[in-house]
């Protein structure tokens, strides 16, 4: 999925079908070939519309992502790319602007992005995406000031994944969404937020933290270590329970699977965050299992 910043246009460019027979290259054609993949300086990166999943990307976004050598190869696009990646996917044409990705440890970068759809004769129908002028994203000011001072989630789940690693012990995470609130355009709305992060932090345990997640817009993230799933459970609904005010709150929870990356842990989270708010909120949702693939 390719996350996308409101900013975004349309190219204007529709899908290019690429027809007729497939032809070999020769090896002087092949040698060139390689040599552009080799010394280009965007990233490039080409995602299958039928699984959304990446199925090529060059050897200068690998390294710029933190990936080994066809790394990328076969990971979940969520995993990849920002979180607004449907609104861009959905579009079925070009499109260009600037958008967030992710390293493999989490780290946000963002770049100018090129995003052009066509037919490819293996492949079917995918997405190809060149990013440019890929740099580090600055962390976003924290929106609930109460929020203990700990860190951002991808730190405290870092490390929490590493104690884990050691001991044994399971690592949940879930993200919280106050229903009904988009943006902070208002005081009421500023004092609303605040007052939620501030009891959802209560009701956690002490050994729970609770951040910003910058991904989500709005929602935040909080990491329980040494959760198995009847206590995740448990610690979510009474964080939801706390929410004043008479408002609401959806959550998404996901249980460490001892193989995934941090970031494709927080990718399943949000994704069931998103399955509450589509269900009408006032609900958490449990993360579907990481793909076989």
């Amino acid at each position: 999925m390719i996350g996308a910043a409101p900013e975004g246009r349309p190219t204007g460019q529709p899908p290019v079908a690429l027809t007729g027979e497939r032809m070999l290259p020769d090896q002087a054609e092949l040698a060139l070939y390689r040599a552009i993949v080799a010394r280009i300086t965007e990233g490039v990166l080409v995602i299958r519309v039928s699984d959304r999943t990446v199925a090529w990307s060059n050897p200068r976004l690998n390294a710029l992502l933190g990936y080994g050598e066809r790394g990328l190869e076969g990971q979940a696009a969520s995993a990849v790319l920002g979180a607004k990646a449907d609104a861009v996917l959905q579009r079925g044409h070009g499109w260009a602007g600037v958008m967030t990705v992710l390293r493999e440890d989490g780290a946000a970068l963002r770049c100018e992005a090129a995003v052009s759809p066509f037919e490819h004769p293996e492949d079917g129908s995918v997405w190809l995406v060149i990013c440019s002028k890929l740099a580090r994203e600055p962390e976003p000011p924290r929106i609930g000031v109460t929020l203990p001072e700990r860190g951002t989630w991808r730190d405290d789940l870092r490390r929490e994944l590493g104690r884990a690693r050691r001991s044994g012990a399971p690592v949940a995470l879930a993200i919280f969404s106050l229903d009904g609130l988009d943006d902070l355009g208002g005081a009421a709305a500023v004092d609303a937020l605040a007052g939620s992060t501030e009891a959802w932090r209560r009701a956690l345990r002490d050994t729970d933290t609770i951040a910003h997640y910058e991904f989500g817009e709005l929602d935040y993230a909080a990491v329980l270590p040494d959760c198995a799933p009847e206590i995740g459970d448990a610690v979510v609904e009474r964080a939801r329970a706390a929410t004043p005010g008479g408002l609401t709150t959806s959550a998404g929870l996901a249980f460490w699977d001892r193989d995934e990356s941090p970031v494709q842990l927080a990718a399943r989270a949000h994704a069931a965050l998103r399955t509450a708010r589509r269900a009408g909120g006032d609900c958490c949702v449990l993360a579907s299992p990481p793909s076989a693939d």
